[in-house]
This record gives C-alpha cells, structure tokens and sequence, in this order.
C-alpha cells in the first residue's frame, strides 16, 4: 500500500479530469483490511489494490483473499479488480 503516494495523486486536479464522471474513494476500511481505493462509475466499480515490490499478481490475491468486492456485488453493477504493482528498483 502506498498511501501517502496516492493521496498526493488524488488531491492534484488532473486526477479528477481522468476519473470524472466517477466517484473516488480512498483508504476504504472493511472488517478484514482496507481498500487502497475504489473508483464508482455509472457503468460500474473499479477496486484498487496497490502493492510496492509484491506485483499486480499479489495485489488482486489481496483483493480476493479479503473479498474487497462482496459488499459491492449487490450494487447492480459490473465489479472489476485492478492490482497495480510498482517496482522501487524502477
């Protein structure tokens, strides 16, 4: 997880030019964890799993593990799971 990263990217105007029409939700608390972020589309709900060093791959295990999405299922709309992983090395 890198809040401070994110939260910096969220406060900037041109994060909200690239998610509008949407709603951005950040550092969601469930009773396993907590969601990085979640993007609400009218067309439907982007979870975000950010992992540094761990790969895409890791961030959307988390995501399932913890079942980010159950809460989001009875919405009415598609769900999709984004892992983004980010190298420090890089």
């Amino acid at each position: 997880m890198l809040p401070s990263t994110f939260n910096r990217l969220t406060r900037t105007p041109g994060w909200a030019k690239v998610c509008l029409p949407s709603r951005v939700y950040t550092e969601v608390r469930t009773a396993l964890g907590r969601i990085d972020a979640i993007v609400r589309f009218d067309t439907g709900i982007r979870i975000f799993e950010f992992k540094l060093d761990g790969g895409a791959e890791a961030a959307l295990a988390g995501i399932r593990e913890k079942d980010y999405a159950g809460p989001y299922r009875t919405a009415g709309k598609p769900v999709y799971l984004v892992g983004v992983g980010f190298d420090s090395e890089q």
